[in-house]
């Protein structure tokens, strides 16, 4: 499913099939899920928590996409990926679980878990599964590249002095998540009965790492013999959310850098634990973490991203 702005020059037309339609179109919802065996419910709004539509999509498209499904006469199962920010972040020095109860603490992250209450709500009558996974990185990720650009700069910025820990996973293992949870996944139970963690799972590659190291990966998947990594003050980082926000509504164009993501990146550490996901769906995340940031950057590269 393809808006009518949306830019296809990426997708292998020859192996696809279109339905062009809106979240916030009824109708043209129903025409495109209609004889569909599955929906993998990927569509959000991410960098721009101030717009009025950034709550009516994220958590009221999500509703209209699955009463279209509840339209149909045999309606499709759904796969609503969702994110470790609806979860919220670990305690220090652990790691996220899904029999943790949710604790969002960003605009982003409540409505991702809104989201996720509407698929409960309509567990009894959509088969779904819930996939949670943390920052996503690989070749045309738009979000990931600023970091591989000032990598290659030779600089890297934290947010603030403390060290915070993270879990990642690579595009190619986050598909091959999404592709089991819908063959082989538990399916959410009706809210009112079932565990309230069944049919939910983090997917994250198996290495944990802090932000700081990140950067001076990122550097060396880049060519950069040393990176220089640049902690900086809470409010120093805050500053710089509010200035890059304020030019984002000033030009109408989403940048990473907010206050939203702000809170997020100062909250504290955010590592998950793909226990279950491996264990149940028989996912096993390929590649380590310097392998698949060296085949991102190569990727940047090819595509004149990087120089």
């Amino acid at each position: 499913m393809v808006r009518p702005t949306s830019n296809r020059d990426a997708l292998p037309s020859e192996q696809l099939e279109f339905a062009v339609a809106t979240l916030e179109d009824p109708e043209a919802l129903e025409r495109a899920v209609a004889g569909v065996d599955a929906v993998i419910h990927l569509a959000s709004l991410l960098k721009v928590p101030w717009r009025a539509d950034f709550q009516s999509v994220n958590v009221g498209g999500t509703r209209a996409l699955l009463e279209a499904c509840v339209s149909q006469a045999s309606p499709p199962t759904v796969v609503f990926i969702s994110s470790l920010a609806a979860a919220g972040p670990a305690e220090d020095g652990g790691e996220r679980t899904e029999e943790d109860p949710p604790s969002p603490v960003s605009i982003y992250g409540r409505a991702k878990y809104a989201a996720e209450q509407l698929v409960d709500e309509f567990a009894d009558r959509v088969s779904s599964t819930i996939l949670r996974p943390p920052m996503v990185y690989g070749p045309g990720d738009t979000a990931s590249l600023p970091l591989f650009q000032t990598a290659a700069g030779g600089w890297h910025f934290t947010p603030r002095f403390r060290a915070m820990r993270l879990s990642t996973v690579f595009v190619d293992n986050l598909c091959a998540g999404i592709e089991l949870a819908l063959l082989r996944g538990e399916r959410r139970p009706p809210s009112d009965t079932g565990s309230s963690s069944q049919g939910i799972y983090f997917v994250a590659n198996d290495e944990v790492t802090t932000y700081g190291e990140l950067g001076r990966k990122v550097g060396g998947a880049v060519g950069r013999d040393s990176v220089k990594v640049l902690r900086l003050p809470g409010w120093l980082s805050f500053l710089g959310a509010c200035v890059s926000e304020a030019w984002a509504r000033l030009r109408g164009r989403a940048q990473i850098l907010n206050r939203d993501k702000w809170r997020e990146a100062t909250a504290g550490d955010w590592v998950c634990c793909a226990n279950r996901a491996k264990e149940q769906l028989g996912w096993s995340p390929i590649g380590s973490l310097d392998e698949n940031l060296r085949r991102t950057a190569d990727a940047y590269r090819q595509s004149g991203q990087l120089d």
